[in-house]
């Protein structure tokens, strides 16, 4: 068996985006910092992480025994007078795993069900990685007075794998 992984998985994920089952990591300096963030990601804050841009990538492995998972993400996405809603598409390793429109502020908690033939498998290690797709990404300086030039969706605060019983 190889110990690549496949090419369209990327790279493996740094050391602490090495995720246990059942346990909560938050996003920002707090836990995961840029661990396992790979492209289309604001710089991480205190306690949250906001994408920048309409994908942002994060590549994880989690220790687990091969069966189904579920992936759950909390944050607040970024809706108002000029952005009423937000739409997200989450693919797995390339599979669409989910998709929500928000509409309404305050947070949120976005669950998908990862199968097993949607993980790399490489020894006691699932590899995913998560492309957020989120075309509905704004400028606050297009939309307020701003000088903030990024282009968010998405306040990402934490993330859980848990085994689907």
């Amino acid at each position: 068996m190889s110990s690549t992984l496949p090419a369209g998985l990327g790279q493996k994920p740094a050391p602490g985006a090495v995720f246990d089952l059942g346990v909560s990591r938050l996003f920002g300096h707090g836990d995961l910092g840029d661990e396992g963030m790979v492209s289309g990601w604001a710089v991480p804050e205190d306690n949250h992480n906001w994408n920048d841009g309409i994908e942002a990538s994060f590549v994880l492995a989690v220790k687990a025994g091969g069966g189904a998972l579920e992936l759950v993400v909390e944050g607040v996405p970024l809706t108002g007078e000029t952005c009423p809603s937000q739409d997200i598409t989450l693919y797995a390793n390339g599979f669409r795993v989910g998709f929500w429109c928000l509409n309404e502020g305050g947070p949120q908690r976005l669950t998908a069900r990862i199968e097993p033939e949607q993980v790399f498998w490489r020894g006691k290690l699932g590899y995913i990685k998560c492309v957020w797709v989120m075309p509905n990404s704004v400028r606050l300086s297009e939309i307020r007075d701003s000088t903030d030039t990024r282009q968010l969706a998405f306040c990402f605060r934490s993330i859980l794998l848990r085994d689907v019983q």
